[in-house]
């Protein structure tokens, strides 16, 4: 993802689920990425933009990760680009005190979801 270490990601993750913490009805995704770096000190690798898509490396990157919590059934994302934390991510939190614990689980849990699907 970008070149940013799973360590690292991990940790963008976990800054996306402390801003959902206290809200049940979630907030707007581009509210999520302009606060994220008040919670979590970015480098100036992970603020830069990429030409591709003319985003700052971490929001690219947290926009990208946060597919695996969708499906896992951890994150809710409406039409509308509302985030919200479902009880079962509230659970998985829980669990998993490592940010780097929760994100891999996140995406074994993906991949699980993914191959139950039919085809």
């Amino acid at each position: 993802m970008n070149n940013l270490p799973v360590q690292r990601v991990s940790e963008l993750i976990r800054g996306v689920i402390e801003l959902l913490w206290n809200r049940p009805e979630g907030l707007p995704a581009k509210e999520v990425l302009a606060y994220l770096p008040e919670i979590i000190p970015l480098t100036p690798y992970e603020t830069s933009i990429l030409p591709a898509s003319q985003l700052p490396r971490y929001e690219r990157t947290v926009r990208i990760a946060v597919t695996a919590l969708v499906k896992a059934g951890w994150l809710l994302k409406t039409n509308t680009g509302q985030w919200a934390l479902t009880q079962a991510g509230r659970a998985a939190c829980k669990r998993h005190a490592s940010p780097q614990e929760f994100f891999l689980q996140a995406v074994q849990a993906a991949e699980a979801t993914q191959k139950q699907a039919p085809e």
